[in-house]
């Protein structure tokens, strides 16, 4: 039996961290194979799911990923995994260098899940500006390198040098039957009981990638023209300063953001309007599920991925970023019915979790072709 090792930081409510999580369950269902989640540190919400899931958790017991090296070097030459594969920028070059000075002959997959170029300007600490260098000199360690988006592989390609054509594209496990079974309960929220205002949605941490700012700006153009209401589901370090933006155009009544939910699937299939206000994604696994359970959505044409996912504005409407009376328009085009635009039923069959693990088994088994970019 192999054993596919999958290591990040944590099981903490990012996007990142569910995406690894749905490929865990996708490997763990095939029969030749053992599956570990291995955490710099063991906590984040999702840890019980993953547990209650019955995947092998292994716990560095680390506060900082650089720390882990020494047991993630040991953690190899013990267990010996045939793969592994990490995803975020410090822990593949911690999984990459540990393999380095292991020699176990574990095969390493690293994976972007985010735009490199527009997550580092948005950050200020020193190993921020280390990190392409570093990215550019050790991610050719790597066995394979696999992105989740076209955007993001062209970003890395451009911000680090690493060269484009050693990438792989594989869109994220986004469908999953967890997610087809949520989607079928109806929301724990008073505003969609009965048939009142519309409701606007939008889903992710508060933090300064997000841009809910924008969203709330955005709605307070919309509320002129139509009654509706908005929620924002997650949680962040912005909570505070979103609040206060709310309370001071008096939209206290009309928005509400409850935080983490355990079902937000069940607020997709109900909203009127899911829309994504960001700076910057990966592959937005929020705008698939939104799409998937049937809301009509709008999104900020930010770098990258939701080009992508709506193909050029064909499955949904498509706005400047930073741009709230534009991004307020396409809410009131889709909400009139004047500009609302639906994919076919089929068109979102490559972010099925099966289709998804086989990929992504092919890659870290190192089967013929895998690590063709015309995978994706």
């Amino acid at each position: 039996m192999k054993k596919l090792t999958l290591f990040l930081p944590s099981l903490a409510h990012g996007g990142a961290e569910r995406v690894m999580l749905n490929i865990a369950f996708g490997l763990q269902a095939r029969a030749d194979v053992e599956v570990e989640l291995l955490l710099v540190e063991a906590s984040g919400p999702y840890l019980e799911q993953a547990r209650a899931n019955g995947i092998r958790i292994v716990d560095l017991g680390c506060s900082r990923i650089i720390s882990s090296l020494p047991k993630v070097v040991r953690y190899l030459r013990r267990e010996r995994p045939t793969a592994v594969l990490s995803a975020l920028d410090t822990t593949n070059l911690v999984m990459l260098w540990a393999a380095r000075i292991a020699r176990v002959g574990t095969r390493v997959v690293v994976s972007e899940h985010c735009n490199f170029s527009s997550a580092l300007a948005g950050a200020r600490n020193v190993q921020a500006r280390l990190l392409p260098p570093l990215v550019s000199r050790f991610y050719p360690w790597a066995d394979a390198i696999v992105a989740v988006s076209a955007g993001v592989a062209d970003d890395l390609a451009e911000s680090t040098g690493v060269v484009r054509d050693s990438m792989t594209v594989v869109f994220n496990p986004v469908i999953t039957p967890a997610v087809v079974e949520a989607a079928r309960f109806e929301p724990e929220h008073r505003w969609f009981e009965g048939r009142g205002d519309p409701v606007v949605l939008g889903i992710g941490r508060l933090t300064y990638q997000k841009n809910f700012e924008l969203l709330i700006d955005a709605f307070a153009r919309l509320s002129e023209q139509i009654p509706a209401r908005l929620i924002i589901l997650g949680e962040g370090p912005d909570r505070a300063a979103l609040q206060q933006r709310i309370d001071s155009l008096g939209l206290g009544e009309r928005i509400d953001m409850p935080g983490f939910v355990q079902n937000p699937y069940a607020y997709m299939g109900a909203a009127s309007l899911f829309v994504l206000s960001s700076r910057y994604e990966g592959l937005p696994t929020v705008l698939i599920e939104a799409l998937y359970c049937g809301a009509p959505v709008v999104a900020t044409d930010c770098p990258s991925g939701p080009r992508e996912i709506l193909r050029d504005g064909e499955r949904g409407q498509l706005v400047p970023m930073d741009d709230a009376e534009a991004l307020g328009e396409a809410m009131f085009d889709t909400l009139s019915g004047s500009n609302e635009t639906k994919p076919a039923a089929d068109a979102l069959e490559a972010y099925r979790l099966a289709r998804v693990t086989e990929q992504y088994a092919a890659i870290m088994l190192g089967q013929p072709g895998s690590t063709d970019p015309a995978i994706s």
